[in-house]
């Protein structure tokens, strides 16, 4: 017999943070439709880091270094603390 959802729901929240975290993403994952043709996600990928790309290279887009993301993160996990 095929547990229903609230039964399946209460157990679920019965599990730790982590498990339940693994639960939800399963779910949240099997929601996404199917992969379109590998080929087409590809090539639509290609196009994206293309275009990515000439955005930097052109100065449209500006970086930022490694050493502020850092520090950045540092103060908001501080911050949250």
């Amino acid at each position: 017999m095929v547990a229903g959802f609230e039964e399946i729901t209460q157990v679920a929240l019965t599990l730790p943070l982590d498990e339940r975290a693994k639960v939800a993403s399963a779910l949240l994952a099997s929601l996404d439709e199917p992969a379109d043709d590998p080929a087409e996600v590809e090539a639509a990928w290609a196009t994206e880091i293309d275009r990515r790309a000439r955005d930097v290279l052109s100065g449209k887009v500006e970086g930022i270094p490694w050493e502020t993301i850092k520090v950045e993160l540092a103060e908001r996990r501080r911050a949250r603390g």
